[in-house]
């Protein structure tokens, strides 16, 4: 049993969400602070009341009855399983043998049931898929629950299914004619009964007296009685998974318990490994007093390991309560249970990168509402396999308004530096990643890796449109810089000189940078400045069949300054890219900014485009 479709309307952010579609399994929501999380949340744990949406752009709507409402359509797909063992265990009638015949046919004719409610909270209307509109089922129910006189009886059959899962009649009864509750009706509250929701702030667990519940509220408040119940009634099983999984999440944790003293109200009581061992109840902690996420994990632990059925559970935000580490452990407990639906909102890209989602629904405000995309499980897979052979996690780029594909991992580090001392940053979240292999852009599979990068950025994908990419110059011709940029599709911009290295040659920056790693050497900075000019004299560095227009912007910088630290250190100290162009980079930026001015306002046109 799972929610299949959801739609609401004129809820808070949400004019019309759309039909939404869910899979079994982890569902993750994404989307900005004040993006409609929560609200969606609310909804689709049906606990929400009219709170109609409102905007500025709206024109005033004559009035009518749905005007201030605020209604979902949901639809819940359940297997046959689900109908047999409701008609058992709530005591469904049928009015006719003929009835019973029909019902049979139908019952043999589906594979899936779809239950759809329309209007939720406004007249609501509950339509079992494909059901006969000839028949009726009912369950009996008490007098007083129906507020109305009743005086005829009438005879009925009340349903029972036998072990090869066909339906029977046990002997005729009669009852009150309108005793009774519809079975869809029937059918849509126990359903609506499976949806647990649990919200991003600590529970109130209560002091319970005694009572024999197994069923834990939506608010978590009875968890003491049905802690109880577990460790008391012949459920060994249970409770030592609940235990173990509570372990693994806290290691702190040995054991959950529920404890009365002199007859006071059941409490929830956590053991330590050590008070546990020695058996000392007195050194046991009340769950009040635990940190905030630990009632939330409990909750969520009881109602997955003691559910006889599926259940469908809501999770709101749950790095705000959990750390990422035990955000991980958890998911990975979800997926030992996946006869449940899960719906977990959030921000945080270890969620999704550790969920493996069925679908994720994005959510954006725009022009006043909230707007909607569904990526599904096929999408999600692609996104990580494209991410994967870019050599990139997804946790390093969602979130972001756009994202800069630089040449290596020195641009990585170096750009967001430079754009942040000169006050470049806009309010847009750019991530700069590095490419993975920069010749495959240049090469005979550039069409294929350009289509990559494409695909990544554009249609129903967590990344955002906005893409950009930095190469080297590397002295390519004027031809040979147009030909990739085609095929990126005007989107390839090349740095002005041969590398970033070509912006490092400064000879203090370099000194200073040798010194730090080796404060023995006896050199000057006069050394190191009479070292390039000789160099750039003698048309070192330079590649073959080069056309010398400028030195320092076409040299292999990175060439040039590794041979500087071998020759000066007299090679006890060595040139490591990554590490040494950022400590150079650092010092420029803290002694000499105006010496990286112009790369830095070539960063500046891009990100603002």
């Amino acid at each position: 049993m799972y929610i299949s479709k959801f739609q609401i309307l004129n809820y808070k952010s949400f004019r019309d969400s759309g039909s939404l579609e869910f899979q079994p399994g982890i569902n993750i929501i994404v989307g900005t602070n004040n993006s409609g999380k929560t609200a969606l949340l609310e909804s689709l744990g049906l606990e929400f009341e009219d709170n109609p949406y409102r905007n500025i752009r709206m024109r005033d709507i004559p009035d009518s009855e749905f005007a201030d409402k605020s209604v979902a359509n949901i639809t819940f797909r359940l297997e046959k399983s689900d109908i047999s063992a409701l008609i058992d265990e709530r005591e469904i009638y049928i009015e006719n043998k003929n009835a019973l015949t029909i019902f049979q046919e139908w019952f043999n004719k589906v594979k899936d049931i779809e239950v759809t409610v329309c209007n939720y909270n406004n007249k609501p209307s509950v339509v079992i898929s494909d059901f006969p509109e000839d028949i009726n089922l009912y369950q009996s129910v008490p007098r007083n629950e129906l507020g109305v006189s009743i005086l005829h009886t009438k005879t009925v059959f009340y349903l029972y299914t036998e072990k090869t899962g066909e339906f029977k009649l046990k002997e005729p009864i009669h009852i009150f004619e309108y005793s009774n509750k519809p079975f869809p009706q029937i059918l849509f509250n126990e359903l609506k009964g499976q949806i647990y929701k649990l919200n991003a702030e600590r529970f109130h667990i209560d002091s319970r007296s005694f009572g024999s519940s197994l069923i834990l509220k939506p608010d978590a408040s009875n968890l003491a009685e049905v802690v109880d119940q577990i460790d008391a009634r012949g459920k060994e099983e249970i409770y030592e998974k609940f235990n173990k999984y509570a372990n693994i999440l806290f290691p702190e944790i040995k054991e959950v318990f529920a404890s009365s003293k002199r007859q006071t109200p059941l409490e929830v009581l956590v053991w330590s490994p050590e008070a546990f061992d020695r058996k000392r109840e007195d050194l046991a902690l009340k769950l009040a007093d635990c940190g905030t996420g630990v009632s939330q994990v409990l909750a969520i632990l009881y109602v997955i390991v003691t559910a006889l059925e599926p259940k469908i559970i809501i999770i709101d935000e749950p790095q705000s309560f959990l750390h990422p580490s035990l955000i991980r452990k958890l998911i990975n407990i979800f997926k030992k249970f996946p006869q449940h639906q899960y719906f977990i909102a959030t921000h945080s890209p270890t969620v999704i990168s550790e969920a493996n989602p069925a679908t994720i629904l994005q959510l954006s405000y725009s022009e006043g509402e909230t707007k909607t995309k569904i990526i599904n499980s096929k999408e999600t897979t692609e996104l990580r396999a494209l991410l994967t052979e870019l050599g990139v996690r997804l946790s390093d780029v969602f979130g972001a308004d756009a994202i800069l594909w630089v040449e290596g991992p020195t641009e990585e580090l170096c750009f967001p530096r430079i754009l942040e001392k000169f006050g470049y940053f806009s309010m847009k979240s750019i991530q700069i990643i590095a490419v993975k292999n920069t010749g495959d852009l240049a090469g005979k599979r550039a069409d294929t890796f350009f289509d990559i990068y494409d695909r990544l950025s554009g249609g129903k994908t967590l990344l955002p449109p906005a893409t950009t990419f930095i190469l080297d110059s590397e002295n390519r011709t004027k031809k040979e810089k147009e030909d990739i940029s085609r095929r990126g599709k005007e989107k390839v911009k090349f740095l002005e000189r041969c590398s970033y290295e070509n912006y490092l040659l400064h000879p203090q920056a370099i000194f200073e940078i040798l010194k730090q790693e080796n404060p023995s050497l006896e050199i000057a900075v006069a050394d190191i400045k009479n070292y390039i000019d000789e160099a750039e004299k003698q048309k070192l560095f330079l590649p073959k069949n080069c056309v010398l227009k400028n030195w320092k912007s076409q040299v292999n910088g990175a060439e040039v300054i590794k041979e500087i630290f071998s020759k000066f250190s007299n090679n006890t100290v060595e040139y490591r890219k990554t590490k040494h162009s950022l400590e150079i980079t650092n010092w420029l930026l803290e002694h000499e900014q105006n010496y990286l001015q112009k790369l830095a306002e070539f960063l500046k046109e891009i990100i603002q485009e």
